[in-house]
This record gives C-alpha cells, structure tokens and sequence, in this order.
C-alpha cells in the first residue's frame, strides 16, 4: 500500500503544472480549437489578465499573445515560437501546435488567416447560440477563404448586424458574443448562402489542411515540398511559353528556388487547381501530383481561378466601366489592355465574366486602321491623357487647344489628335472615382467572388470543380 501511494504522489507531481491543465480540443479534426481560443480559456480559468501572462511568456505586449499562432520563418528560433514552447510547459499540453498552421510555417504565409490585432474576427452566429461549457473557437474560424461553418453551414459573419462595426480579435471570452461597439448580441442575423461548387471545394480544402495541421507533428513540412511541386509544375507548363498562366507559374519557381520564399493559402490552393489535385494529394506526392499528365486537364485553364474578393470586385467595376464607354460610342477604342490598366486586372479574367462586351471593343478597336494608323492613334490618346491628367488642378482646357499639344507632340494630323482628346476625356469621365465608387457600392466584397465564380466562363467541367476535390458535406463535432 505504501509504494502504491508513493506511485500515487509520484505521478501527480508529475502531472503539476503552473497553469491549468487544460487541453486543445478538436485535435486531429478540422474542427480543432485556435490557439487563441485555448489562451482565452486559460485567462478565464484562471482569472489572470492578458498583460500578466504575455509577460509570463517573455512577449512585450498582450497583442502577440493572438498573433502567437502565425509562425514566422527566420534565421533562429521565432519568438512567438518559443512563446508557444513556454505555454505548453506551463499548462503540461504538449499539442497546442495543433490549433495552429505550425505544420505548414515554411511553405505558408499568414496572408489568409485571421491572426493578428488588425484582422478582423469571425465567428458562426449559430454557434454562439448553442454556445456551453465544452464549446471552442475552431483554426477554421481564421481562414478567411472559408466562408460558412463547418458545423452549421450558415454564413461566417465579421461585423456586427446592428452597427456593422467589424469585431478585432480579443482574448475576453465573457465578451466573445457581443460587440465591442453597441454591445449587440452577436449571435443574432444569421445568413445563408448557396456557394458554387467550386468555392465548396476550396471549403473542403481549406478543412483538409486544417485536419492535417490539427495531427500531432514533430516537425513541420519541409519546404522542399513545395518547392518539388512548383518545379514540377513549371516542366509541365513548359510548352506553353506565352501564357499567362506559365508566366505565374515561373514566378513562382524562380521565388521558390532562389528566395525560399512562402506563399498564401490561396495560392497554395491556386497551383493544385492547376493541376486537378487536392491540396491533400499535394502533400502527400508533391512529384507526381505536378506531372505533365495531369496538366492536361486544364488545358482551358489561363489564370489563377481564384481572385481575393477585393481582385473580383475590381474586375467588376472594370467591366461595368468598359461597357459605360461602349455605350458613349467613342470614335476611337485604346487598345483593351490600356483602356482596363488603371484596375490592375488580368484582361482573360476579365473576359471570361464579360465575354460578349470584351470581344465588341475588341472587334470595334481593330477597324481603326493599319498599324501605322492604330499606333498614331494610341500615342495621340496617351498623349491626350498625359496632358488631361497633368491639368486635373487648373482650370479645364479647351478640347481644341489639347489637340493642338497632341498635335505638336506626337506629329499627328488633327483629326486623330480630336478622336484621340475625345476618347481620352471620355475614358476619365467613364472611370471617375465617383463612377468607380458607384460600382463598389452595387457589388460589395460580400458578394464578388460569388459573382465572379457564378459569371466566368468553366471550360474544365460543368463546374469548375477539380475532378477529385468534391467531397463538400459539413463536418460535425464528435
């Protein structure tokens, strides 16, 4: 009896930690907890404050107790590293890089994940309403390409429904369900959506990589992974040198070999659309997953298939402005790719959500003459929109003075000058802040990628789903 009590005493000391033993929850699901979720139980349980703790961790400021999930890649150990190693001794964890993308730190960055003070917070407002004793914060929660619950399927909201203040990121989990603005009840205003199947199947990535970051590792993915692939990727894209898509795909080899350097989630998620592969498979068989075999079946493929909402929404104002300025009946067209520079678009994207409009100024640019004629008129119109531009301040120039220093700078005749200072005043008034503002308001970021996915033209499949990437139910947690 005796030794079975001191083999009693010997374990629970063994088992004493300065801080709460609590665990990460969800490990080895995609519904893992965050590891911002897991710091805010900890406050709570204790009822010690932000400040004290981050000191504990050797941090400077309670800010990067949020941030301490987003490794950063450098010379020596990181910092917030070293924080997480600290914490895990403290509470006797020994998994918390589980609610983390530590398995991923050296091939993505954290351009996709909600891991800092500045980012704004999202939550399931369904889940705040079941919310109990054993409820978490899932890593998903984070991924901002992940737009509804895992759980519930309901959109993930980032604002409060009475205020529309968006919610930063905080460790007080008393206040975690109202606005820090109005103080609303955030777990009102639930939306729904119907996602296009090829935004549920970057969903079903995005839960895929979460699972795989949520087992328990040792170390993270060498970046030699990544590397592997887009190599492989830019041998299969070799015999398309021109295209748009392999001009991409070099960039990112030359990065990947000489700079080391890291990419997004969407990114990463971007390169195995290109391939008609998961990001699952990717890691699994970086080399064979980037042969040429499988390039093939993406042939019609010609740019990244997906935009941040901010890139949609640009591409949707550049095509409501292009069609203002077919329907003002210019008599000369700039050339497409000058006419759409000011939004910083790719035009094939543009065109696959405004092919009918896209392929008229195009047919209605080339009737402008031979070439001679067509390059006196484009260096009339940058002309005309250089001299247009530099005025904006002053007073407004007459139209016929502008052709006339258009005349003397470019030696034009004074009919192209005219069509030319006409064009160019026309393309200012069509692409003015206030019109381009107009264009922002009807198409929010809410709703842009949705409507970039539902109106571009698929020339994969019906769907532009890749072939093995559609499973999409919504998981439960067990």
């Amino acid at each position: 009896m005796l030794d079975k009590s001191v083999s009693d005493v010997d374990k629970a000391r063994e088992k004493w930690t300065v801080l709460p033993p609590l665990e990460l929850r969800g490990v080895g699901t995609p519904l893992v907890e965050s590891l911002q979720s897991f710091i805010s139980r900890v406050l709570a349980t204790t009822g010690m404050g932000s400040k004290r703790l981050a000191k504990g961790l050797s941090l400077k400021m309670p800010s990067k107790l949020i941030r301490m999930g987003g490794f950063s890649r450098s010379n020596g150990p990181d910092v917030l590293e070293l924080a997480v190693d600290e914490l895990q001794s403290l509470t006797g964890a020994d998994n918390l890089r589980s609610g983390t993308f530590w398995a991923l730190s050296k091939i993505l960055t954290a351009d996709n994940q909600s891991i800092n003070e500045k980012c704004c917070r999202r939550w399931c407002p369904n889940c705040y309403k079941e919310w109990g004793p054993e409820s978490y914060e899932p890593l998903a929660w984070t991924v901002d390409l992940l737009r509804t619950c895992p759980v519930h399927g309901c959109l993930l909201n980032n604002a409060c429904w009475s205020c529309e203040r968006p919610q930063r990121p905080y460790l007080d989990a008393s206040r975690r369900s109202s606005c820090t603005n109005c103080g609303a009840d955030l777990s009102r205003s639930v939306r729904w959506v119907e996602l296009h199947p090829f935004l549920r199947s970057v969903e079903r990535q995005v839960l895929d990589l979460i699972e795989f970051c949520a087992e328990s590792r040792t170390e993270p993915v060498p970046y030699d992974v990544l590397r592997e692939f887009i190599q492989g990727l830019r041998r299969s894209a070799g015999s398309r040198r021109g295209d748009i898509l392999a001009k991409q795909i070099k960039q990112f080899a030359s990065c990947a070999k000489l700079r080391r350097r890291r990419v997004s989630l969407r990114s990463l998620i971007n390169l195995c659309a290109i391939q008609g592969v998961s990001v699952s498979e990717f890691l699994a068989a970086p080399r064979a997953t980037s042969s040429p075999l499988l390039f093939d079946r993406w042939g019609g493929l010609t740019y990244m298939p997906l935009p941040t909402a901010r890139q949609a929404q640009k591409i949707y104002v550049a095509s409501q402005c292009m069609k203002a300025y077919l329907r003002e009946r210019p008599a000369y067209l700039p050339p497409i790719s000058v006419f759409l520079s000011r939004f910083n678009v790719q035009l094939l994207a543009v065109r696959d959500v405004a092919e009918e409009t896209y392929d008229f100024y195009l047919a209605a640019h080339s009737v402008h003459g031979d070439a001679a004629t067509q390059r006196a008129l484009r260096a009339a119109y940058l002309s005309a929109t250089s001299i247009l531009a530099a005025r904006t301040q002053g007073e407004p120039l007459d139209a016929e003075v502008v052709a006339a220093m258009v005349m003397r700078r470019t030696e034009v005749g004074l009919s192209i000058a005219r069509h030319a200072v006409k064009s160019a005043a026309l393309v200012r008034a069509t692409q003015a802040e206030e019109v381009i503002s107009c264009y922002e308001r009807e198409m929010t970021l809410d709703e842009a990628l949705d409507w970039f996915v539902e109106n571009r033209q698929c020339s994969r499949n019906a769907d532009g789903v890749p072939p093995r990437t559609r499973n999409d139910a919504p998981h439960r947690r067990s």
